[in-house]
């Protein structure tokens, strides 16, 4: 009796250290990806504030400059077809290196580029390279925690440091260029982007059984990838969420690009007021991604539907009512954009889960790219769309439209209730 209580407690002591091993790994492993995407995001969103720049040296119209920025969300989105296939395929690991070293690339050729046209190419290679950042990162956390509720709190932990990228990038980029010119605001992400991404593939790994995993024998290219395809777009259920994320990404990109110009021109703030009332949304976003998280694991990981259609209903009601609130009420423009910032941002979390949690594993960067890439697609046509509505009816009218756009994510994601049945069958 003395031996097998003996034997009984040693296992349980090599089962604790294994899960004591464990719980270290996942934790490296959201602290890399983490910190790593947050500098993909700086090697981004720069661009920005490098637009008045590059117009006066370069003499080119706004349009000039806005086709470079749609060169890079188209690239972007074809990239997040292609990349996502490429992690499941390759590993998580090796793609999100070297997304993250080209992307660098990249942007320091912006800031050593004189040939107007070239900006055109490298920006566009610039967003095909950012496209490995994503599928790399859900891959990771569907490899690294394999049960569906433990998988919002890592995922919620990238999206808040996406969210304070997107917060820091203009103000470093402003800095960037009084001191040094506005070259630096690419030259320096892609030194920062280059070390973070030397460093995480030196201490991550692809699955805690990444050996094992390694000797097994690949199926061919091409019948690979006709079957995650098919897999991806083979479900209506999930097609449907990804429409449902395309229509959210619509509203977000209305925020993110309307809100600056909106503030200055018609509630008569000056240009800084503009742009810190404008991040107060990307603020929402960088709050609310670790309790959509939690919630997401707590109580809605089998039901992340309803959690996005909550959160969907309540953003697009606050943020087609945006254009209504006067400028002499600042707290309720404040409040407005918390809240649409907790329920767009943050969702993406529950979103990029869908995919992860019913496809799987093996197919997961594959689901999270397709999804990406129909969500950037949607939310390319709300310039256009939305530039409309402002110039023929008012800012308010947009505004609505966004909201309207909202309402219908909402109603789109409810088929991917059961997708998981589906995919179990």
């Amino acid at each position: 009796m003395g031996r097998s209580r003996f034997y009984g407690r040693l296992r349980t002591s090599k089962e604790n250290d294994v899960k004591m091993s464990l719980k270290s790994w996942q934790i490296r492993i959201t602290s890399l990806f983490s910190t790593t995407y947050f500098f993909y995001y700086l090697a981004r969103y720069n661009f920005a504030l490098a637009l008045p720049f590059m117009m006066i040296e370069f003499n080119v119209t706004k349009t000039a400059l806005g086709i470079i920025a749609t060169a890079l969300t188209l690239a972007y989105g074809f990239g997040q077809l292609i990349n996502g296939f490429l992690t499941d395929r390759v590993g998580a690991r090796i793609i999100m290196t070297i997304g993250g070293l080209m992307a660098a690339l990249f942007n320091f050729l912006m800031g050593q580029n004189y040939i107007y046209d070239l900006f055109i190419l490298i920006w566009a290679l610039n967003g095909y390279f950012q496209a490995m950042g994503y599928p790399a990162t859900c891959k990771l956390v569907a490899t690294w925690f394999k049960r569906e509720d433990q998988r919002g709190k890592p995922l919620g932990m990238s999206e808040m440091f996406q969210s304070i990228a997107s917060i820091i990038v203009i103000p470093m980029s402003a800095l960037l260029a009084v001191v040094f010119g506005w070259r630096m605001i690419f030259t320096a992400p892609a030194v920062m982007l280059s070390v973070a991404s030397i460093i995480f593939y030196a201490l991550a790994k692809n699955a805690p059984n990444e050996e094992r995993t390694q000797k097994q024998q690949k199926p061919p290219l091409l019948s690979e990838m006709k079957e995650s395809y098919r897999k991806t777009y083979g479900n209506w259920r999930l097609v449907s969420a990804d429409f449902s994320y395309g229509f959210s990404q619509f509203v977000r990109y209305s925020m993110i690009t309307w809100l600056p110009i909106y503030f200055f021109t018609v509630t008569g703030f000056d240009i800084f007021k503009a742009a810190w009332f404008s991040t107060v949304f990307q603020i929402g976003g960088a709050l609310g991604s670790p309790l959509i998280g939690w919630l997401n694991d707590k109580y809605f990981y089998k039901r992340k539907w309803l959690l996005i259609a909550i959160g969907m209903l309540i953003s697009g009601l606050c943020g087609g009512s945006l254009g209504f609130v006067p400028a002499t009420n600042p707290i309720g423009i404040i409040a407005i954009l918390l809240v649409c910032g907790v329920a767009i941002e943050s969702l993406e979390v529950s979103y990029f889960l869908i995919p992860v949690d019913s496809l799987g594993e093996k197919y997961s960067a594959t689901g999270v790219g397709c999804m990406n890439a129909v969500g950037k697609f949607v939310a390319s046509l709300q310039g256009i769309i939305l530039g409309w509505m402002a110039d023929l009816f008012s800012f308010s009218a947009a505004f609505a439209t966004a909201g309207i756009f909202g309402g219908i994510a909402a109603l789109l994601v409810i088929p991917s209730r059961k997708i998981r049945t589906e995919a179990k069958t």
